[in-house]
């Protein structure tokens, strides 16, 4: 079997019928296996994917206690029997023609990666889809991924596990699974340990996979809310970047995305000077801050927790605050008119 699609299924009764069938109707012809794991869901999930390895002789469903997507994603590794693994959320959909235009860009020792489709909905109503495609086309050394890093991380190339086609025998070889205590960028984290074991990537310029976002959803906010829940989460993060490369590029992400998540933290909490200071003294961030170059808000929300300007911080975020709360309710009065 050339292909597994490994499907983690938790709360997503409404939308896993049409992420299956999408996986179901792919226009490739020959075999391939849908690997359903239930994350102990809540809602009737589990019982939809029954259902649909009921109906199909290659859909497959595995039940498990909650330990959430990284933990089914490593048991459909487990499960898998195909030479390559995809990683499918069950709230979104794939092109039907997904298989097939990935085929020819399959190659030893690569990673084939493709564009993603954003479709952004409102009370179960698609509002818009934005296209967020590869400007890279065709093959790249790792050494070129390195050298022009924060172009391939803008364009998404990294970020995601779900746009991409691993080869199980790496994975399985070198015990390659995500990290299941990691709540935020735990993909960034899996894909960046995989190209510890590969040769060159390959992109392919087209939006292939559609991710549902809820216009309304509130996860991220959730996911940020324990600062030292987040510092322990971006450690794990630190030690996989600092492994992978030296390269100023690659700790400029690294610092980037340490300080956009404390931004988000700040917009719904205010913890304690010493909460920040411990934030941003951690050693692995440390490291990032002695080559990185930040900009913009970012660098000066820095600044201000280093020469500890608390009041200037407090003030900051309660513009911030005030100007999304207008921004909102002005949104709310719109849709109601």
């Amino acid at each position: 079997m050339k292909y597994s699609f490994i499907v983690p299924v938790y709360g997503c009764e409404k939308y896993l019928r049409k992420c299956v069938e999408s996986l179901v109707n792919q226009t490739y012809a020959n075999d391939y296996e849908i690997i359903l794991v239930d994350d102990g869901s809540k809602d009737k999930s589990g019982q939809i994917a029954d259902e649909l390895a009921n109906k199909y002789p290659f859909v497959f469903t595995f039940h498990k206690p909650n330990g959430g997507a990284s933990s089914a994603r490593n048991v459909g590794i487990q499960k898998a029997k195909g030479e390559y693994l995809l990683f499918i959320d069950g709230d979104d959909t794939v092109e039907l023609s997904l298989l097939d235009k990935i085929e020819k860009h399959l190659q030893e020792k690569s990673l084939v990666i493709f564009g993603m489709a954003f479709d952004y909905y409102q009370n179960e109503v698609l509002k818009r889809t934005d296209l967020l495609c590869c400007s890279f086309d065709g093959m790249y050394s790792k050494e070129d991924v390195i050298q022009d890093y924060t172009s391939f991380f803008q364009n998404n190339v990294l970020s995601s596990a779900c746009n991409k086609v691993f080869l199980r025998k790496i994975l399985v070889e070198n015990s390659l699974y995500f990290q299941e205590k990691m709540t935020l960028y735990e993909d960034y984290d899996f894909v960046l340990r995989y190209l510890s074991f590969v040769d060159q990537i390959v992109c392919i310029p087209e939006g292939l996979y559609h991710y549902r976002h809820d216009l309304d959803s509130i996860h991220i906010h959730s996911r940020t809310a324990d600062l030292r829940a987040l510092k322990e989460n971006l450690s794990r993060l630190n030690r996989t970047l600092l492994t992978f490369s030296d390269a100023q590029e690659v700790y400029s992400c690294g610092a980037s995305v340490y300080m956009s998540l404390l931004f988000q933290h700040l917009m719904q909490n205010m913890p304690s000077m010493d909460a920040l200071l411990d934030f941003v003294k951690e050693e692995g961030f440390q490291s990032f801050l002695t080559k990185a170059n930040l900009s913009g808000n970012e660098k000066v929300l820095f600044e201000n927790i280093r020469d500890n300007k608390y009041g200037s911080i407090r003030l900051f975020f309660l513009k911030k605050r005030m100007v999304r709360t207008i921004k909102n309710g002005l949104k709310k009065v719109i849709r109601r008119v």
